[in-house]
């Protein structure tokens, strides 16, 4: 019944959504293998500093600015789906190069090509929430859409953990390379819509920026936890590094459903702001016993789950902001937020003490939160 429930509401939800959807689905694969695995990898086969720097140059805000002015340009002539499609493939040629061309230039390439596959998915997901979704229900309809991938990506870890464990990393990301090609066809064939959305280009809205800056901090700080710093921690365990993030993935699916229906029908902010709040001590905790793997373990568990939780009313508001005064905020959230992830991971480079600091950024991001919604508690 539960599943009849929730197929319910994936068919109830508008055209664009659904395609959304699809290609989310597809999406948790190469979210597996690039935001989950390939950290691994790079700590496997050269060292934690390297996969940290790998993933700031990743995150850049150089490299953001670059992405967002292509794809200011591309949202005036294609539609969405297909600038997510053009994401997909954009991650798969960024893996590709990393493998092909094993030196530096191979590195800043592939950086660059992933930090463009981000942009490209993330932007069209956030326009066809704040264009399309149904009217107070715009936090359930993102959930679905974040759900479908983490069902995937938390089907994927387990799985990829255990290829990866007898056959090795190269043919893994083999694997890969081709299910997201192959699914890629299907869903263009798919695709009925030829009508190129139109977005008014506002350009980069720099408002809330020292809030959007510490948000990139928080992300980064969650980002850098639950995959080098974990997999390092493990001893380079694929299989328990797997089964973690896995174990993560289902608690925090079980979890958001319920906390965004609240914020939808009640606009109740209050348990996304506890969520901050905890996540700044799971980030301390986790800092404190980065030496005792099974409370390593635990800490990330509610590191990936808290992190989940605390976004949903953030993105909240961005949405309800985009919807009443125009989506130029969309782009600058994404500029700043790459400014916050690039501080925390070059200082996660230097010293992985730098998630002490992740945790007080966290307190002062979600009191920073709460001023700004006082503020603009209208919109809600």
């Amino acid at each position: 019944m539960e599943r009849l429930i929730l197929l319910t509401r994936i068919y109830s939800i508008p055209e664009q959504i659904k395609h959304i959807v699809l290609l989310t689905a597809i999406r948790g694969v190469l979210y597996s293998a690039i935001n989950i695995f390939l950290p691994a990898y790079l700590v496997y086969s050269h060292d934690l500093r390297t996969a940290v720097l790998f993933m700031m140059l990743k995150y850049s805000f150089f490299f953001a600015l670059i992405s967002l002015k292509t794809y200011r340009n591309l949202i005036r002539r294609f539609p969405l789906e297909i600038i997510q499609i053009l994401s997909l493939l954009i991650g798969v040629i960024g893996l590709v190069v990393l493998f092909l061309v094993n030196n530096w230039l191979g590195f800043v390439i592939s950086a660059f090509l992933l930090n463009l596959q981000n942009t490209f998915y993330w932007l069209p997901k956030h326009y066809a929430i704040v264009k399309f979704a149904n009217k107070n229900k715009k936090m359930g309809e993102s959930v679905i859409i974040d759900n479908v991938g983490r069902i995937i990506s938390f089907l994927t870890p387990i799985i990829s953990s255990y290829i990866i464990y007898f056959l090795g990393y190269s043919l893994y990301y083999a694997v890969i390379t081709f299910i997201i090609v192959s699914s890629l066809m299907y869903i263009l064939n798919r695709i009925r819509s030829k009508r190129t959305y139109a977005f008014p280009d506002h350009g980069m809205d720099f408002r809330f920026t020292s809030l959007f800056i510490l948000e990139g901090i928080v992300a980064g700080s969650w980002l850098i936890t639950t995959t080098a710093f974990l997999f390092y921690s493990l001893s380079s365990d694929v299989i328990s590094y797997g089964f973690m993030r896995t174990l993560g993935a289902v608690v925090t699916i079980l979890l958001s459903f319920y906390i965004a229906k609240m914020i939808d029908s009640k606009h109740n902010l209050k348990m996304s702001l506890f969520s901050l709040v905890l996540l700044s001590f799971a980030l301390f905790g986790f800092a404190l016993f980065t030496s005792v793997p099974f409370l390593v373990s635990f800490f990330v568990v509610l590191i990936s789950t808290l992190y989940a939780l605390g976004s949903l009313s953030p993105m909240a508001f961005v949405y309800e902001y985009a919807k009443n005064e125009g989506v130029g905020i969309l782009l600058g959230r994404e500029f700043l937020q790459s400014i916050g992830r690039s501080i925390i991971l070059f200082l996660s480079a230097l010293s992985i003490d730098a998630v002490y600091l992740g945790a007080l950024f966290v307190i002062l991001y979600t009191m920073m939160f709460y001023v700004v919604v006082m503020r603009y508690k209208h919109l809600f």
